[in-house]
């Protein structure tokens, strides 16, 4: 970190840590006014979960006072580390105004700087890692359509649990993705790996991505693909052998 001794040396794009409600907060800068009389005074708008009484936060780009008389105020500094640009840094930030999936252990204040500054390539990002035969899977969530690729594993909720699938087909205009996957038209039909549109709403749900790691060879998104919709009409799903996991899994190794 490098502390800040006058509003003019934060710039927008910075990460900044800052006082909130009591606690050191971060947050990604959008745009600085300096007070032309004095350096230590400015006004500086931030993207950052923001607490709304009385639990909820959402993340807002709001208007902060600054007086580094008695304000402490910091920059974060990445080293060896590939970050986004200025512009690129608050476009990702902005994208993610208006979410409410604050989590104390993988999604607060601090993992948006991240993600907005260096994306997935940050290890503060992973929620989770799976040995499996082949490597080692990465979980992350995805916050927004940054984060979905086609031929990607996607985690979502499906009739009220964590379930996967491929995603073939990204459609931002509509807010949907098209997903090969273990499904089922009702709870208690028999399974079968079918091609769904899945709604998605980045500010509300919990959705998740998996990557493998790239020490470890694996299929093209095209391959996996291919190898997901060549599937369509199985009916051979097994809750330990052949569920949507391991089906997912089949198409990405195999």
């Amino acid at each position: 970190m490098t502390e800040i001794n006058a509003i003019k040396e934060v710039k927008p794009g910075d990460a900044i840590i800052f006082h909130y409600w009591g606690i050191d907060h971060e947050g990604i800068v959008a745009s600085v006014t300096t007070d032309p009389e004095d350096k230590k005074l400015g006004i500086v708008h931030v993207i950052h979960y923001a607490f709304n009484f009385p639990i909820t936060r959402t993340i807002k780009e709001e208007r902060l006072f600054f007086d580094l008389n008695q304000h402490k105020l910091s920059k974060k500094v990445y080293e060896h580390v590939q970050q986004y640009d200025a512009a690129t840094t608050i476009e990702r930030a902005r994208a993610r105004v208006g979410e409410q999936r604050h989590n104390a252990f993988n999604n607060t204040s601090r993992h948006l700087v991240e993600w907005a500054k260096v994306g997935n390539d940050s290890t503060m990002l992973e929620n989770g890692t799976f040995p499996v035969n082949n490597g080692i899977m990465r979980r992350y969530n995805a916050y927004s359509w940054h984060d979905l690729e086609e031929g990607c594993i996607f985690d979502y909720s499906y009739y009220g649990i964590r379930h996967q699938g491929v995603v073939t087909k990204v459609n931002m205009q509509d807010n949907m993705v098209t997903v090969v996957h273990y499904g089922t038209l009702g709870i208690f039909s028999r399974r079968t790996v079918m091609k769904e549109d899945v709604p998605i709403d980045f500010k509300m749900q919990t959705l998740m991505i998996y990557r493998c790691d790239p020490a470890f060879k694996h299929n093209t998104p095209d391959e996996v693909i291919t190898k997901a919709e060549q599937r369509i009409g199985e009916q051979s799903w097994k809750i330990m052998s052949n569920s949507s996991w391991k089906f997912c899994l089949h198409c990405l190794f195999n």
